[in-house]
């Protein structure tokens, strides 16, 4: 084995856009939760890593690649942000420990990345819901459970594909239209995937009469290259809620594999969300 080499690489600075007006993302809506303002969602501020590792490693980040993140701070529309990374590599595998800053020079978010020509899948019990691989013809639809939400409530297990059009955007929104503007050979970022791993869960909380929060820890691991012709099987399960007056914590963990079973990729959250304009946020003070 040769001996660990380091690299310390550092990115653009580049200025954070709110692409969207939705729950915190609205400006209204966020100063109600104490917020400077609208706030740019995280999948969008995670590019700038998943760019640096990209640049280095080339199509194998997008086959065996991890990035896992911790967002400290917000960024609002007009930031300026600038990645580093640093880079220790041994023989084919790659360890980085990165960190994103804002034109203050506080960090935003920090995390790790990795990469390793040995990656191995997990077992079912490590990281993949009983949902994941059921089977998922048709869907699931059933109606939601009642009561207060709870750990080891699993989201139906549903088939998912990628929308060409709205990875379109985001590739477009990130200067990536040259890699086919969405289609079949176009790159699935990781940072797209924290987003696109998320929405099916996002739309059972919001059957369950959860608000939209913020992201606080994500930790997302392909175990091969996602493409946007393939249509996933798709499971998640809620693995942990509970509360700090006025924050309510939410963690779940999802999983896609191909129709074959063949795991593609596995996602942890955090999911944080503010409740400063309601009672209910006073009432709850079990330690994160």
């Amino acid at each position: 084995m040769s001996p660990p080499s380091t690299t310390v690489i550092r990115g653009a600075a580049r200025t954070a856009r709110n692409h969207t007006r939705v729950n915190l993302h609205d400006d209204a809506a966020a100063r109600r939760q104490g917020l400077r303002g609208g706030v740019v969602g995280a999948p969008y501020n995670l590019y700038l890593v998943h760019a640096l590792l990209y640049e280095q490693l080339g199509e194998r980040w997008l086959e065996h690649g991890r990035l896992a993140a911790r967002f400290i701070e917000p960024v609002y529309d007009g930031d300026e942000l600038r990645a580093r990374a640093e880079l220790a590599t041994a023989d084919d595998d790659l360890v980085s420990t990165w960190t994103i800053d804002n034109q203050s020079g506080a960090t935003i978010a920090r995390g790790v990345a990795a990469w390793s020509s040995t990656h191995d899948e997990p077992s079912s019990e490590a990281g993949a819901p009983p949902d994941a691989t059921g089977d998922t013809t048709g869907d699931t639809t059933g109606e939601a459970p009642s009561g207060p939400l709870a750990a080891g409530e699993d989201v139906p297990a549903q088939s998912v594909s990628f929308d060409p059009d709205d990875l379109g955007s985001y590739l477009s929104q990130n200067g990536l239209l040259e890699h086919g503007a969405g289609g079949p050979d176009a790159p699935v970022p990781h940072s797209y995937l924290v987003r696109w791993m998320f929405m099916p869960a996002r739309r059972y909380l919001d059957e369950r009469g959860i608000r939209g929060g913020l992201y606080g820890e994500v930790d997302v691991c392909l175990f091969r290259r996602m493409r946007s012709e393939i249509e996933y099987r798709y499971g998640a399960t809620i693995t942990d809620v509970r509360w700090k007056a006025p924050l309510q914590f939410i963690e779940l963990e999802m999983v896609a594999r191909e129709p074959g079973g063949a795991l593609a990729c596995v996602m942890r959250q955090m999911h944080i969300i503010p409740h400063r304009d309601s009672e209910r946020g006073d009432a709850h003070d079990a330690a994160p």
